[in-house]
């Protein structure tokens, strides 16, 4: 399986259910970026995503950059 079939106390029967809480940031027309920052000890990939206030494309950028420069996360291979 190629996605994590529970989070604590709720399970994902599908690839849909597991993508359920990323995709509803995108019907509130919100801005967001996600950042890879680093992998799982079994080799797979973590991101963070960082969600602005509707208009707030320049503030999202500006933390992603911000955040990228601080914690100096290496990209994956």
């Amino acid at each position: 399986v190629r996605y994590p079939s529970a989070l604590g106390d709720t399970t994902f029967s599908s690839y849909l259910d597991w993508m359920r809480m990323a995709c509803v940031v995108s019907v509130t027309q919100c801005p967001s970026i996600v950042l890879p920052c680093g992998r799982l000890p079994c080799g797979r990939p973590v991101g963070v995503q960082i969600v602005g206030a509707p208009g707030a494309d320049a503030t999202v950028l500006a933390a992603a950059a911000f955040l990228e420069t601080v914690l100096r996360w290496e990209k994956p291979s």
